[in-house]
């Protein structure tokens, strides 16, 4: 699996790397997240916990409905991290 994009803030303690068929969420104090693109939603608009913000990411399981993960940031470049993570989620196709 190849990296497309990663966005890092370091401020926050936390790496994101879109990859052909998942997001990958690294926290620099060594959690690791998987989000495969066939489990989840992506919605990209801001969110209470982040208020001074534009955009945000939220991942929401496709089965069950529930979020399972939010962030923010306002780095220059996260809002185009999310712009490609959400194009390339949409024309992901399953391979099963």
């Amino acid at each position: 699996m190849s990296t497309l994009k990663s966005f890092t803030d370091s401020d926050q303690h936390i790496s994101l790397e879109l990859r052909d068929d998942h997001l990958t969420v690294l926290r620099l104090y060594g959690e690791t997240s998987i989000y495969p693109f066939k489990n989840i939603t992506l919605a990209s608009g801001p969110i209470p916990e982040y208020p001074l913000n534009r955009v945000a990411l939220t991942v929401i399981d496709f089965n069950t409905g529930v979020t399972d993960f939010k962030f923010s940031s306002s780095k220059n470049d996260f809002e185009i991290f999310v712009q490609k993570l959400i194009e390339v989620h949409s024309e992901f196709i399953p391979n099963h």
